[in-house]
């Protein structure tokens, strides 16, 4: 950009304060649909999961697949990295696990590190620069792992980041020498789809749900997503799947559609209390996901529906779960241990 130093200035400022902004106005990524690279745009589930970044400390996402959250993510730590002070770098430590999915989200960041202009001042160093640990001229680093007890060993990070956290086979104990690398300061995200009631992923959002962890639940909805979502509409069911499989024999005069309005200005609040009298959303994107996924209800759970229940290799239906939940599940009277008992 041919910019003056003033122009420069108040460009470093504006992209400081506007994360959207910045990612939007710098970087792209790779749209399949036209086979070439795109701005990145932000739709407003993703400018809210940015907000939770920078005013959290403790994250976990909530989403479905292709919510291309690890992506804006991916977009966010480049940002935090090559605005990095050399006096305060950061350090960014990515665990999932298998180490592939460690480092695909590494190379999403190198990538989106690369695409910033020059007059931002910062590239890749020299004396680290592999794909599974790298650094950067202002000191930054970024390194990813897989699950093991090791994984935190000689590396303090200021931002820890748990992908597909889900599938993390770990137990209470690897959680807590995580927790504890930041106990001098730092961010955590955890990013996944629901995998059943896992004992990381699904544990640390029913406490957040409870208030009984300090975690920002950011919770991302197909329906809410606007590439997914154009031609939106409810359907009175209790079983979605079955509904589609036996569309054409099945009355579709009480579905409400959304086609005529705008995605990015639907009144969302007003779908919500249609679900509650047991509308189900649907668009042509996710019967064709439903297609895909062979109407397996276990895989659409956990792909499309952001739902635990139903998500994991269950012995019952996820129906028959979840009367059993609704119905006769008591809270007990008294409990220990911090109300976990």
């Amino acid at each position: 950009m041919g910019l003056t130093k003033e122009q420069l200035m108040l460009e470093y400022v504006k992209c400081m304060k506007d994360t959207p902004y910045a990612l939007r106005t710098y970087l792209q990524t790779y749209d399949n649909t036209v086979s070439k690279y795109v701005p990145l745009e932000l739709f407003p589930d993703q400018i809210s999961l940015l907000d939770d970044y920078e005013n959290y400390e403790e994250n976990i996402a909530l989403k479905y697949r292709q919510a291309g959250v690890s992506t804006v993510t991916a977009a966010w730590m480049s940002k935090r990295l090559v605005f990095a002070k050399k006096e305060r770098p950061e350090k960014i430590l990515i665990i999932a696990n298998k180490l592939d999915t460690s480092m695909e989200m590494a190379n999403k960041i190198r990538g989106f590190v690369d695409q910033w202009p020059s007059w931002v001042g910062t590239g890749f160093s020299v004396d680290k620069n592999s794909q599974r640990h790298y650094k950067l001229t202002n000191g930054c680093e970024v390194k990813a792992v897989a699950t093991s007890r090791d994984a935190l060993r000689g590396y303090t990070p200021t931002i820890l980041v748990f992908d597909e956290a889900a599938f993390i086979e770990a137990d209470g104990d690897f959680w807590a020498a995580c927790m504890a690398s930041l106990s001098t300061g730092g961010k955590v995200i955890v990013v996944s789809t629901p995998n059943g009631y896992d004992a990381i992923y699904y544990e640390i959002y029913n406490q957040a749900t409870k208030g009984m962890n300090n975690f920002k639940i950011s919770e991302m909805f197909w329906w809410k997503d606007p590439r997914y979502s154009k031609n939106l509409y409810l359907v009175p069911t209790d079983d979605l799947v079955d509904f589609l499989l036996n569309k054409d024999d099945r009355d579709q005069t009480k579905n409400i559609s959304f086609e005529d309005s705008d995605p990015y200005n639907r009144d969302y609040d007003k779908i919500k209390e249609l679900f509650k009298e047991g509308y189900k959303p649907c668009s042509s994107w996710y019967e064709k996901m439903v297609k895909k996924l062979k109407y397996d209800k276990r895989k659409i759970n956990q792909e499309l529906n952001c739902e635990f229940l139903g998500s994991g290799d269950n012995v019952f239906d996820s129906k028959q779960l979840d009367y059993i939940k609704t119905n006769t599940l008591e809270d007990a009277p008294t409990k220990l241990m911090g109300n976990a008992l």
